[in-house]
């Protein structure tokens, strides 16, 4: 049973050498964080809401050849996680587009085309301008409703957890600071010289994360020598963090962890914790 355990855990470990550092599951693109997101360059001045639910409304201003345009749309989403909005009226078209970055915040276009008289006679102006906005964390209900320092247990063994979760301007998202935890686990030595594969309570500390839109996580840390890693899969809701904490690896005989000291993992245990 332990042997089979043993080949999992050395089976995720190979799969996942690659990985030196934590790589936690960030927000797809499409789950952008509801809130206001105001952005301004050369020619162009706009403010994003975010609405739940993944549509939104544009206010702009952008100097074209037709003179400055002014105006709201309406933004809805498209399948590709973009928002676009299109207003037609009799003198100007406007058309925007506006689609997450990677690196967190929005980047947007907005075009005008128009026509304009001058001198009695009608000709074609406009213009587009793009934009780079960043969220306005204090309009956002997602960061107020996730944000904050939350500390639980585990549901077998009691043994603590806990976190912060704040506005990171950074990223442009939600992220996890300060994760520590305690669990217990089972070593591959008889540390006690009684025959037996012998007990030790883990200890971890300092583990970095994001949370999604949607108050999801996911940390999976491995160790620079990828000999050992860290696993928090978990949700957070209404101020409630329900977890799922595993390890495997080398730990220090107080339960920290030690490149080459005691092969130990547990077998993953249900942690809540409360803000």
């Amino acid at each position: 049973m332990r042997g089979t355990r043993k080949s999992a855990i050395l089976a995720a470990a190979t799969t996942s050498a690659a990985l030196a550092v934590a790589a936690v599951a960030s927000a797809a693109p499409s789950e952008v964080i509801p809130g206001t997101y105001e952005g301004k360059r050369a020619g162009v001045k706009a403010s994003v809401l975010v609405e739940e639910g993944g549509t939104g409304r544009l206010s702009y201003t952008v100097a074209t050849s037709c003179g400055t345009s002014r105006g709201r749309l309406s933004l809805d989403a498209t399948p590709a996680g973009a928002l676009k909005g299109r207003r037609s009226a009799k003198r100007a078209t406007v058309v925007a587009r506006i689609t997450p970055r990677e690196s967190g915040g929005l980047a947007g276009s907005v075009r005008v085309k128009g026509t304009r008289t001058t001198a009695g006679e009608e000709s074609k102006c406009g213009g587009k301008r793009s934009f780079e906005a960043t969220l306005d964390a204090s309009s956002s209900p997602q960061v107020a409703a996730l944000s904050g320092h939350y500390a639980g247990s585990g549901e077998v063994g009691s043994l603590p957890v806990s976190f912060d979760v704040a506005y990171d301007e950074r990223s442009g998202g939600l992220a996890i600071s300060n994760f520590g935890f305690e669990t217990d686990m089972e070593c591959w030595e008889d540390l006690d010289g009684d025959g037996e594969d012998d007990t030790l309570v883990g200890r971890i500390s300092g583990l970095e994360g994001e949370v999604a839109a949607d108050g999801s996580f996911t940390i999976d840390y491995y160790t620079p020598d990828d000999e050992s890693n860290f696993y928090a899969d978990g949700f957070i809701e209404d101020g409630l963090a329900t977890m799922e904490i595993e390890v495997s690896g080398y730990f220090a005989p107080d339960g920290t962890p030690q490149p080459g000291g005691l092969e130990c993992d547990s077998w993953g245990e249900t942690y809540t914790a409360t803000r």
